[in-house]
């Protein structure tokens, strides 16, 4: 397996990682559904940026809670409890850009590292 390394917010006190799974620049649509960081329920549509076995990376107009645990399904029926590991205010824009580890890693062909 190559050495993969995911980039932290060094303003946050974050340091670099090694990822467990290589990503996959992959954009997939999904319905995410949980509570926002203010306790409120709500459901979007969102695309992956990257993918892999184990999480990947998305844009929400919702500000998500690191380690809050949120609903991801699929239109092909597809259906996984995701955590989210990061969330970030995009530069320039209203929205978040959010890192998530799925609960149960997938064993997925398409995906396989």
């Amino acid at each position: 397996m190559s050495r993969v390394y995911a980039a932290k917010d060094i303003i946050l006190g974050h340091r670099w990682t090694l990822r467990q799974h290589e990503r996959r620049n992959l954009q997939i649509r999904f319905k995410l559904g949980g509570m926002d960081s203010d306790g409120h329920f709500f459901e979007e549509m969102i695309q992956t940026e990257d993918l892999s076995t184990g999480g990947g990376s998305f844009s929400s107009k919702n500000r998500l809670q690191p380690g809050s645990t949120l609903k991801l399904s699929g239109a092909s029926g597809f259906l996984s409890m995701v955590q989210v590991i990061w969330s970030r205010l995009e530069k320039d824009s209203s929205s978040y850009r959010c890192g998530f580890a799925f609960l149960h890693p997938l064993d997925s062909p398409i995906l396989a590292d």
